[in-house]
């Protein structure tokens, strides 16, 4: 599944438009058809924003799952204060934040160690007695023909 297959699948979630997709995030008309394999990092941000639920890691790769384990709904029509409000709402964004922390962690250690496994193959090859194209060996190779 693509990430363009992946966003449509999301919005088929919320049972909307991509037109209103696209206003709601403040996105140009057509953004979604248009999305790549990548979606660049400003655009990520006010997604996020706007749905705070949507697994932005699961957008980009299809690990995972399509929504958080914890929805971050609008605390609307209880006794608290505006301010209350905005606090609380708060908090639930750091706790989405924090669990988006731990997956990006999680994918660094997951290169780190792709890198190092690379660095030992790399270091294998090096060592391997296969003839290489050295100055020298290029020099000699330029005399012959002439």
């Amino acid at each position: 599944m693509t990430t363009k297959e992946r966003l449509i699948k999301f919005l088929d979630h919320l049972n909307i438009s991509q037109g209103k997709f696209e206003k709601n995030v403040g996105l140009s008309n057509g953004y979604v058809n248009n999305v790549g394999e990548s979606i660049r990092r400003l655009q990520l941000n006010k997604i996020s924003n706007v749905y705070p639920e949507l697994n932005i890691a699961w957008l980009l790769t299809g690990v995972g799952e399509m929504l958080t384990t914890q929805t971050i709904e609008p605390v609307v029509n209880k006794s608290n204060s505006s301010l209350e409000q905005i606090i609380e709402q708060q908090k639930l964004r750091m706790a989405w934040l924090e669990e988006q922390l731990i997956i990006e962690r999680q994918r660094y250690t997951e290169v780190t160690e792709e890198k190092a496994v690379l660095k030992y193959r790399l270091k294998e090859y090096k060592d391997t007695d296969l003839p290489r194209a050295t100055n020298e060996n290029l020099h000699l190779r330029n005399n012959d023909k002439h």
